[in-house]
């Protein structure tokens, strides 16, 4: 079964491409908010926070998917 969200036009987002993206932007502030701390664009705090909240979205989406459709084995 194919967990998804329909967003505006009709179209279908899937959790997997979700759970996807949400990994990529976790990634990519990993790798680009301590530049931004550095170039004082941002404070370490504030970069912490963002990178555990985007986090726990993906925490929060993993337990859906489950929610929606156990595991067999699990």
């Amino acid at each position: 079964m194919s967990i998804t969200t329909p967003q505006p036009g009709g179209k279908r987002v899937t959790i997997d491409d979700m759970l996807a993206c949400v990994r990529r932007e976790i990634g990519m502030r990993r790798r680009v908010y301590p530049r931004w701390v550095e170039q004082s664009k941002m404070s370490a705090a504030d970069a912490d926070r963002e990178i555990e909240t985007m986090e726990a979205v993906h925490t929060h989406l993993l337990a859906e998917k489950e929610r929606q459709n156990p595991s067999l084995f699990g």
